[in-house]
């Protein structure tokens, strides 16, 4: 704490001095040279033999500080420790002793869970039945509020390095040197004889990885499908295949292929790490010299994959720049089979003479040395040279293009008329199937009213036959109904059968027969 103004204020004259309640001051013997603390609240009477060395506010601790104090004093002995240290623990308000020395106030370590203390044993001692050597190093783990023991050196706080899912960094131990690497997911917490490691690359591994720079993080190498990489450490190597995601050992490098680019190809254009297993695509340019001497320039895509036959899955990579060496054996042999033939011959059936004699029996050419294989040939152009032939072969072609534009123009007319008379033939039969459509329809018309009043006249009939038949059946009903109730007034069915067949008898006509000389009376009555 600093010096308070009441040394100042307490002139050397003066015997007394007056301490309030948060003061201290040290005051000197002059006859021993012993220097005792006076704290207050006190009434300090200075006597002619002291002097006061200094008045100071007394020191406070709040809850979460520490603060060490060395050459503590020894209320035992009554005597300071020197060269030993008290830690005091807050909330405190206390006062130093002569001689002693203060270092704080500090914050107390408050440590999350993903947090540690790298401590140091700066002498052997126990606490909590834990014994440390002076020198050792060892950790405090969070979660914790932790204040220093008064022997122990805090060397670092630290944080747990969290790692997810296809991340890694290198870690060296710092006492035998050896270097490992940690994947994710994982919250990893260095040992105390650990430290990150820096894993240096060459600038082509750069490049290729996209890495800016050197850095303890392993980064993460992925293979889409179809793809590989080789991976080397000394003497010894392995082959991947992808999808996979590869996270480089300590002292692993990955495989860097030089790849020729560019049309014409060009040697060391693309730094790769990785390798595409096709099919894919490649175009070159080159000239070639015909039998007649002639110069012709060709630009040609070839299309191509690598076989991973259990023949070749380890050969892929065993020429650096495929790429290269493909396509200048391509051309060595397409020059060769250019010098077979004639300028006129080879520019009419370009195509057919190189693939017959490059292919083979599969329609494709495979170098065994890695299994690269180029399965299609497309001859992009063919040009000769010598400006003056170029253009007389431009001349030829465009005059070629024309015949053959007129006669495609030709036939196309001739088409064209074909067509149109056969479009008038169609129109007459679509006209000619009209009329007979519509014929049909007026006979369709006549036949169907024809047939609808003829269904009208019967449906009438029986209309009117079914009114004949309801009438008639009504009439009966009636009939039956009086010949019922008849029955009843006669008293039954036979006195009614007897009543009809009186009246039967009676509608009979008679007939007298008499003979000719007979004088016969015949009453008028029986003449009715």
């Amino acid at each position: 704490m600093p010096p308070s103004q009441n040394i100042s204020e307490t002139p050397s004259s003066s015997k007394i001095l007056l301490l309030g309640t948060n003061q201290y001051c040290h005051v000197l013997d002059n006859n021993t040279g012993t220097v005792r603390l006076i704290e207050g609240p006190y009434r300090l009477v200075i006597e002619s033999f002291e002097t006061v060395i200094h008045v100071s506010r007394k020191n406070i601790l709040t809850d979460g500080e520490y603060c060490t104090i060395t050459n503590p004093y020894d209320m035992t002995t009554k005597c300071n420790r020197y060269g030993d240290i008290r830690v005091v623990k807050g909330p405190a308000i206390f006062s130093l002793f002569p001689e002693e020395l203060l270092d704080g106030p500090h914050r107390n370590y408050l440590l999350e869970d993903d947090e540690y203390l790298l401590v140091k044993a700066l002498k052997s001692f126990e606490i909590d039945g834990s014994k440390h050597i002076a020198g050792d190093l060892y950790h405090i783990n969070g979660p914790i509020e932790y204040i220093p023991h008064k022997y122990e050196q805090i060397v670092a706080r630290k944080k747990c390095i969290v790692l997810s899912e296809y991340q890694g960094i290198y870690i060296t131990d710092t006492q035998t040197g050896t270097v490992k690497l940690v994947s994710g997911p994982t919250k990893y917490k260095m040992g105390v004889n650990e430290s990150l490691y820096v894993k240096y690359y060459s600038d082509d591994e750069m490049k290729s990885m996209h890495i800016e720079k050197e850095t303890s993080y392993a980064p993460a190498l992925w293979l889409l499908e179809n793809e590989a990489c080789k991976i080397i450490m000394e003497d010894e190597f392995r082959i991947i295949y992808g999808p996979k995601t590869v996270l480089l050992k300590p002292y692993e490098q990955p495989y860097i292929m030089s790849i020729s680019g560019g049309t014409p190809k060009t040697p060391n254009q693309l730094k790769i790490w990785k390798l595409r297993l096709g099919p894919d695509f490649c175009t070159d340019r080159f000239n070639v010299r015909t039998k007649d001497n002639a110069v012709l320039v060709m630009l040609i895509r070839y299309k191509w994959k690598f076989l991973t036959t259990d023949e070749y899955r380890a050969k892929i990579f065993s020429i650096k720049d495929f790429i290269g060496y493909a396509t200048e054996t391509m051309a060595s042999l397409i020059r060769n089979i250019a010098a077979k033939y004639n300028f006129e011959e080879f520019h009419a059936n370009t195509s057919e003479i190189i693939e017959k004699a490059v292919f083979d029996t599969d329609h494709a050419y495979t170098f065994t040395a890695n299994g690269f294989q180029i399965f299609g040939i497309d001859i992009k152009e063919v040009t000769p040279n010598d400006p003056k032939i170029a253009a007389q072969l431009n001349d030829a072609i465009k005059s070629n293009m024309q015949v053959y534009v007129d006669k495609i123009q030709q036939e196309a007319k001739i088409n064209s008329e074909k067509e149109l008379v056969e479009a008038q033939i169609a129109i007459g039969q679509k006209k000619k199937a009209l009329i007979e459509l519509e014929n049909e329809n007026i006979k369709l018309k006549t036949i169907g009213a024809a047939t609808i009043q003829r269904e009208a006249t019967i449906e009438a009939a029986k209309g009117q036959a079914e009114a004949t038949k309801i009438i008639a059946d009504a009439d009966a009903a009636k009939e039956n109904l009086l010949l019922k109730n008849q029955i009843e007034l006669l008293g039954g069915q036979d006195n009614y059968l007897q009543l009809k067949k009186i009246e039967t008898m009676g509608k009979i006509d008679r007939i007298i027969l008499t003979p000719n000389d007979a004088n016969v009376f015949i009453p008028e009555g029986l003449l009715q």
